[in-house]
Parts: structure tokens; C-alpha cells; sequence
């Protein structure tokens, strides 16, 4: 009898009869277990193969690192070449630490010893091997599924092989477990200890063997003497329910049989995964009054399920994911406009992988948005409202400041914030309040970062490192395509700046013809206003303005003279003179530098009484100064009534222009001197004949008025000659100053000053006598005409004075005074005086009668000088007034 149940041998054989149906229904469900097993092998295989057919080949680095699997490349030396993996803490050394070493670098000798046979193996017969082992890991003793196939291709002259290793721990504590269960049915077959409970449902006792109390954490079997009570307490309120509804069915003789999985307390302090089964027990000839079953552990079968379950869910995202990629990847590669394309990545992005925000960052590289070249990263593109906002506002973030989008750019790799509360480095950005994790993702393109990719989820913990690798795989497409469109757009650029530069060289060429022409057209003119003409005719014909004009430079008056102009009202323009400096052609004479003028109303240096004489309302102005041998010698204008007309191109066409009408303006000018020069010698001959001709009239004169003397003594004789001589003398020097000026006009003052010395000639006297010339303007010239017989009368008054006044003195003072008219310039008073005794009365009272006075009174009363007059004030006093004649 057991103690513990007061059972009885019958009882027990019952039991053990049970038991043996028991055990065998355990057996069938191992089977079924191990094949369960085997499909989700296959379900796994098979996830795995359409997730390769899905990414298809340039998805497969990415899917690599995305699966469980270790995937390594070795050569035939046991090097490790190359591998791929997302669970780090499963290499037995970091993966930079594993690149380049060997297998015996790394593992223990007996494990490196076979695995380098299986790659010989593999690489001798070309069949995979297969290699399960047990190797401690950071994430523990972990057991090993490894499988070798041979890669057709070498690495650095030696053959590789691929191998593919994965994590069977928990399948094989599965196993471990399913062999442990199958011993304790052996056990319970032989012995009775196996998971068996019995519950008698006339005392409500349980009965649980001693088995099933160890896998509930008890030391030994025990009697619970509730069994509901004690299994409300035990069972996990979620599997409460459905058990309670079982006891309840098994006690109203609904069911005979039962199976319930649950999660049962174990005595560690956690839950842990039960299969219950159990049956009714029928006594012979008697009712039913017992329930008994089998207590299995199924928690490492409920852990692999889970597992495959998160797998599958996993594997499922991973595809959504992939697909998006895929989708954004043929948006990238069908959009050649950089914005367009950015907004279309960043929309698509939000949509596909819900996503609080998405924004892309473009690096200012060249400072064209931002003025501060490589400094700032400036949003392109951004989702909603928000985004909208901040690209009004030229929203932009500094490479390398306080955000996770300067950090990402300035270290060249992506940044997660799974809390951004916690995020060190990260702008709180007002306009998104309801970011909890973000993502910034480096967009790189042929090893140049060129920008990042913002993602935000407003949710906690929303990536994964494994959601980074899809991530940043759509963002190197982004990259490539992004410059590739920028590549496009510049190139579409520099065609269009080429077309541009063609049209600007062909209409380039057509100004050089223009030019050209023009230039042979001025070349065969002589004549200056022709000159004038052709210019202001060719330039407002190409121009097309309303008015154009050409002014000279007057230096003898020191003004600026319109010699030329176009358009309305030009004729009141035409010979329009101002000062140097005053209006736009003043202001560009006086600097020498040329003008371009938008909107002449609003430039204070325009001639606003211009536009009131022409009824122009001038807009657009262009003026250059005309310059020849380096000297300025006008401007060229040209008047728009449109503001803005003018550019640099018009400007430079008016300066190439504004030279060769300098040269012909010259010419011209050269031309006309000539002409003049050829003009000016044949008057000077004339006038040279026609002053010998006057001369010796005069002498003739001259020799009348003496004859007309009477002469008694030789020394009267004498006397005449010596005045004859000086009269002659004094033509003579006339006659030399005006040759030597080529008979032009000689400035008066000088004139004086030569007669009055060439009158005193040889005297002793001339030491002692001093000649004061005084004028108020001493650069007035005299014409040649009227010349000689000023030069007569300063003669002969020199020479009176000389005989009367200083006769007998040992010196003497001559002063001539020059006055001209206030009102009337060329009115001339010529004041003559002396400092001797005066004029005697025979003179004054005009009764004398010598031929010098006689001489001076005839030629008063000629054409040339007006009126001569008389008197005495401190000595002899002479006035002549004349009036000037016109030079020419």
C-alpha cells in the first residue's frame, strides 16, 4: 500500500496497465514531435529561400547580415576571407578581429584540426559536409550546425569555400529534452517514474509521481488535498479559464478524455509550459471514479515555436521592408530632378514603413543656399506640414553641431536614438513634438557624403540594427541616384551654358561684322560731321533707342559741345554746350571712364533740362568717352526710353565702336587741319604779298610826307633819313613778327613791347629808358591787318618822345596801358605816356605840322584805328581807341 495514496495492489496493476497504454501514445507523439520538427526545418529552409528569391542578387549581402546564420567565406588554408552576420555575440572574436586569421588562430586545435579536414574534404570531392560542434561564444556554449560547399572562384591564387553555420542550441535541447522524456516513459514503464498524476474524484485527492513533482521543482511526490484550490494557484491566470471549464466537464461526465497545454508555476519563480493529458479510469463491474494522465514539460517546444513565430514575423517585416526598398529604388531611378526625386523618397518612405517624419539633408558644399560653404546641412526635402514649414524656412543644421544629422555627416556613419530623451546628441526640433526614436543615415556616393536621411517614429524603440541595414541600403541608392540626377542636372546646365555661349559668339560674330563694316565705312570719310553721322547712324540702327549723339570737346572755351544728334527734337540738342563735368557726357569726359546707367532719373549726375529740349523722358543710357592718342576729345551717348536696356555687351559694342569713331573723328580733325594749314599758308602768302604791298605803299606815303617838308640844311637831310630809317624799322619788325607767326594774330602786348625796343634802336639813350607794357588781358591778340598800323603809330610815338622829351636827359619812362571795354571786349583804349615836359601846344592845338604827327592822324582816320588824342598830365599823354577786327 502506498502511504501517501492508500491505494491498494489492484489498484496498482491497473496502474501499470495505463501506463503501458500511455507509454505507447507517448511514443506515437514523440513521432509526431519529431516530424513537427522536421517541418519547421523545412518552413525555415523555405523562408530563407524565398526571402533570396525576394532581394533578389543585390539584397543578398543585406539579407546575409539580416538571418541568423554565421556565413563565412574561408580558402583552402582555413583563412577567414570574408563573413556575413547580425549576431555578433556568436563569433567566438569581434568580426574585425576575424578577417585575415585562421581557423587555428581562433579556435580550439581539435575543432580547427577537423574543420579544416571538412574544407579539404569539400575541396577534394566538391560534395558540402556537414560539421555539428560546440564552441563557447560571448553568448554562451552554444551548439552548431555547420555546412561547407565549395565557391567557384579563388582569393589571392586559393580556393574558398563557403560555410554556413547555425545555432542548433535550443534544437538541441529540444532533443535533450525529447530524450529525456522518452526515458522517463522507458523509466516509468519499468519503475513507474514518469510525469503521472492521478486525482480521485470521490476524496479529491491528487496524486503526482515523483516525476512529475521534479518537474514541478519539488523535491518528492506529494498529495495536494484540493486539486482545484491547489491548481487556481498554480496555473497562469491566462490558462485559468480554460482549465477550470475542463475540471468542470471532466466532473459532469461530459468528457472522458482531456488535453489542455498550460503554464504552470514552478517552484524556480517562473511560469513553465505543461501538455495535460488525462482520462477516465474504469473499475470492473464499477463507475468510474478516478482521472489520471501524464505531466509533460513542453517549454523548450513552446521556446522553438516562439522563436519560429518571431522568425516568421521578422522574416515578414524584412520583406515589407525589402519591397518598400524595391519600390523606392525604381522611383529613384525613374526621376532625374534632385528635389522632385528627394520629395517622392522621403513621401514613400513615411507611406511604406510608417514613420512619423522623414527628411533629407543635402551638404551646402558650394555655400549656394547658405553663403558659408561645407559648414551647414540644409533640409531638401521633408513629410507634412512640418516639413513643408521648415523648408520655407531654409531650415539647415550644422555638420558636426549638437544634432544627430551633423554628427551623422561629420563621422560618416548612421546614429539611432531608441529614446530621443535620452539622445546625447540630438536637436529637439519643436515643430515635430511627437518624435520618440530616430534614425540618421549618412547618404555616401563614390566615398563622398553628399547628405543625410532623417527617419523618426513616434514610437519607443521602433529600430533595430537590423532595420538599419535596410535602411542604409535605400539610402546608398538614394546617394548614387541623387548625384546622378545632380550629375544630369549639371550636365543639362553646361549644355544649356554651351548653347548660351554659341548664341553669345554668334551674335558676337555678327557684332565684329557689324564692327567691321562700320569701321570701313568711317574709314573712307574725311569729312567730320559724314563721320558723325555714319556713327550715330550705324549705332542707333543696331541699338534701336530713340536717340544718340556725338560731343566735341571745345578746348579754346573750355566746353563740351553737342556736334551731332538723333532722334526727336535733335535739332534743339544739336550745338548744346556744358561745362566739363556737368551731365552724364560731362561727368564721363571729366573722368574718362565709361557709363551704364539703368534708370537715368534716378542718377542725380543726368541733365534733367536735356529731356525738357528733346521731349525725351531718358531711361537707359550708355556714354563712353571718344579718345585718341590718349586723349579725350568727346562722347559717344546713346538714350533709351526703357529702363534696362543696356547690358555689358552693349557696353562693350559701344567702346569697340567709340574707338574706331575716336580715330575717325581725328582724321578728320587731322583732314581738316590739314586743309586749313594748306588755306592759312596760301592766305599767308597772299597776305605776305599784301604787306609788302602796304609796306612799301607806306614807305611811299612816308617819302611824300617828307618831300612835302622844306628841308633848307644837310643836317635837316640827315635827319629825314634817320626817321625814314626808323619808320622803315619799325614796318620791318612787324613784318618779322608776323612772319614768324606765319601771319597768324600776334598778342598785343608783345607787339608794343618789340616796336617800342626796335624804335629806340641804337640810341645811348635806350640804356637809360625803361618801357612799362601793362594789359589787362595779355594773351588778346591783334590781327596782322590792323597790326602794322598800330605798330606805326606806337613808332612814331616812341619816336617823339625819344627827340621832345628826353632830348637832353639822361633818362626817361615810357608807359603803355592796354584797357578793353567791360561791355564790348574788342573796344581797345591804348594809353601812351611819358615823364618828360609834355606835348607842346603846337601839337596839342593840333598846328604842328611834322610828319610823324601827320603820319599818326592820317592813319586814325583810316578803317583800322578810330580816334587819337592829345594831352598833357605829369608829361605827354597819347589815347588811341581803336576797335579789334575779327581775327579771321
Amino acid at each position: 500500500m502506498d502511504g501517501k495514496t492508500g491505494l491498494n495492489e489492484a489498484a496498482l496493476e491497473r496502474r501499470l496497465a495505463v501506463l503501458k497504454t500511455l507509454i505507447t501514445e507517448q511514443e506515437r507523439k514523440l513521432e509526431v514531435t519529431n516530424s513537427r520538427l522536421t517541418a519547421l526545418r523545412a518552413e525555415l529552409a523555405a523562408g530563407q529561400t524565398g526571402i533570396t528569391r525576394i532581394g533578389e542578387r543585390e539584397y543578398l549581402a543585406t539579407l546575409l547580415r539580416v538571418l541568423p546564420d554565421l556565413v563565412f567565406v574561408l580558402d583552402e588554408d582555413g583563412r577567414y576571407v570574408q563573413l556575413f552576420t547580425s549576431e555578433d555575440e556568436l563569433l567566438c572574436l569581434p568580426a574585425a578581429q576575424l578577417q585575415g586569421r585562421t581557423l587555428h588562430d581562433v579556435l580550439p586545435a581539435a575543432l580547427a584540426d577537423q574543420a579544416l579536414t571538412l574544407i579539404r574534404q569539400t575541396l577534394a570531392t566538391g560534395d558540402p559536409q556537414l560539421l555539428t560542434y560546440q564552441l563557447r561564444v560571448p553568448a554562451g556554449v552554444r551548439w552548431f550546425e555547420g555546412r561547407t560547399a565549395v565557391i567557384p572562384t579563388t582569393h589571392a591564387g586559393k580556393s574558398l569555400v563557403l560555410r554556413v553555420s547555425r545555432d542548433i542550441t535550443a534544437q538541441k535541447k529540444a532533443e535533450a529534452a525529447l530524450l529525456e522524456a522518452k526515458q522517463r516513459y522507458a523509466m516509468a514503464t519499468s519503475a513507474g517514474r514518469v510525469g503521472i498524476w492521478e486525482w480521485s474524484l470521490k476524496t479529491k485527492a491528487l496524486y503526482i509521481d515523483s516525476q512529475s513533482a521534479e518537474l514541478l521543482g519539488y523535491n518528492e511526490a506529494e498529495t495536494l488535498p484540493n486539486f482545484v484550490a491547489t491548481w487556481r494557484t498554480l496555473l497562469h491566470p491566462e490558462d485559468l479559464g480554460r482549465a477550470l471549464n475542463l475540471v468542470q466537464a471532466y466532473s459532469s461526465g461530459k468528457i472522458s478524455k482531456f488535453e489542455i497545454t498550460c503554464r504552470v508555476w514552478h517552484q524556480s519563480g517562473e511560469f513553465r509550459w505543461f501538455l495535460v493529458r488525462g482520462s477516465r479510469v474504469c473499475e470492473r463491474g464499477a463507475e468510474s471514479r478516478h482521472l489520471m494522465g501524464t505531466f509533460i514539460d513542453i517549454s523548450a517546444r513552446m521556446t522553438i515555436e516562439r522563436a519560429h513565430a518571431e522568425l516568421l514575423t521578422t522574416l515578414k517585416r524584412r520583406h515589407t521592408q525589402l519591397q518598400a526598398a524595391a519600390e523606392v529604388s525604381r522611383v529613384v531611378s525613374s526621376i532625374l530632378d534632385p528635389d522632385q526625386m528627394a520629395q517622392r523618397v522621403v513621401e514613400l518612405s513615411r507611406e511604406r514603413f510608417e514613420l512619423y517624419y522623414a527628411g533629407l539633408f543635402l551638404v551646402d558644399r558650394t555655400g549656394a543656399w547658405t553663403d558659408e560653404p561645407a559648414k551647414w546641412a540644409v533640409l531638401r526635402a521633408g513629410t507634412g506640414d512640418a516639413g513643408q514649414q521648415m523648408l520655407k524656412e531654409e531650415h539647415k543644421l550644422e555638420i558636426g553641431g549638437t544634432s544627430m544629422i551633423g554628427w551623422c555627416i561629420a563621422h560618416r556613419q548612421a546614429r539611432i536614438a531608441l529614446d530621443v530623451g535620452q539622445e546625447a546628441v540630438r536637436f529637439e526640433n519643436p515643430k515635430l513634438p511627437y518624435t520618440r526614436s530616430e534614425l540618421a543615415l549618412p547618404l555616401i556616393s563614390r566615398g563622398d557624403i553628399i547628405g543625410a536621411l532623417s527617419i523618426q517614429s513616434s514610437q519607443e524603440a521602433a529600430f533595430s540594427q537590423e532595420d538599419i541595414i535596410v535602411f542604409q541600403t535605400m539610402a546608398d541608392q538614394l546617394a548614387n541616384a541623387l548625384l546622378n540626377a545632380q550629375l544630369y542636372t549639371q550636365a543639362q546646365q553646361e549644355i544649356a551654358e554651351r548653347l548660351q555661349v554659341e548664341a553669345q559668339l554668334r551674335r558676337r560674330q555678327e557684332e565684329l561684322k557689324w564692327l567691321n563694316s562700320t569701321n570701313r565705312a568711317l574709314a573712307s570719310l574725311l569729312d567730320l560731321d559724314q563721320v558723325i553721322e555714319t556713327t550715330l547712324e550705324r549705332i542707333q540702327g543696331l541699338l534701336e533707342v530713340e536717340s544718340s549723339s556725338v560731343w566735341l570737346w571745345d578746348a579754346e572755351n573750355d566746353l563740351l559741345v553737342c556736334r551731332q544728334a538723333t532722334g526727336s527734337q535733335s535739332d534743339l540738342v544739336r550745338g548744346w554746350e556744358l561745362p566739363l563735368g556737368e551731365g552724364i557726357v560731362g561727368w564721363v569726359l571729366q573722368h574718362g571712364q565709361s557709363l551704364i546707367i539703368a534708370d537715368a532719373q534716378a542718377d542725380e549726375r543726368h541733365c534733367k533740362d536735356v529731356d525738357l529740349f528733346s521731349g525725351l523722358r531718358a531711361r537707359s543710357i550708355i556714354s563712353v568717352p571718344l579718345q585718341a592718342k590718349s586723349k579725350d576729345i568727346g562722347v559717344l551717348q546713346v538714350i533709351s526710353t526703357v529702363k534696362n536696356k543696356f547690358n555689358a555687351t552693349h557696353l562693350s559694342l559701344m567702346e569697340s565702336l567709340a574707338v574706331t569713331a575716336a580715330i575717325a573723328i581725328d582724321n578728320a580733325h587731322l583732314y581738316e587741319q590739314t586743309r586749313q594749314d594748306a588755306i592759312t599758308k596760301e592766305t599767308l602768302l597772299n597776305e605776305a604779298n599784301h604787306r609788302v604791298k602796304n609796306n612799301l605803299t607806306a614807305i611811299m606815303g612816308i617819302l611824300a610826307l617828307e618831300l612835302q617838308q622844306p628841308y633848307q640844311e644837310t643836317a635837316d637831310f640827315q635827319a629825314l633819313l634817320r626817321d625814314l630809317l626808323g619808320r622803315i624799322h619799325g614796318m620791318a619788325t612787324v613784318h618779322d613778327l608776323l612772319s614768324e607767326a606765319e601771319w597768324a594774330p600776334l598778342p598785343m602786348t608783345k607787339l608794343v613791347e618789340e616796336i617800342a625796343h626796335a624804335a629806340l634802336g641804337g640810341l645811348p639813350i635806350r640804356q637809360r629808358i625803361v618801357v612799362q607794357v601793362s594789359s589787362e588781358n595779355p594773351a588778346r591778340l591783334i590781327a596782322p591787318r590792323q597790326a602794322t598800323s598800330l605798330a606805326i603809330v606806337i613808332n612814331e610815338l616812341v619816336t617823339n618822345t625819344i627827340k621832345h622829351a628826353f632830348s637832353g636827359s639822361s633818362a626817361g619812362r615810357i608807359e603803355v596801358e592796354i584797357m578793353f571795354d567791360a561791355d564790348d571786349k574788342r573796344l581797345t583804349t591804348l594809353t601812351f605816356r611819358d615823364d618828360g615836359p609834355g606835348w607842346p601846344a603846337e601839337i596839342l592845338n593840333e598846328t604842328h605840322s611834322g610828319v610823324g604827327i601827320r603820319l599818326m592822324r592820317l592813319l586814325v582816320r583810316g578803317p583800322l584805328l578810330d580816334k587819337l588824342t592829345f594831352y598833357n598830365d605829369g608829361g605827354a599823354i597819347a589815347k588811341l581807341q581803336f576797335r579789334l577786327v575779327p581775327l579771321k
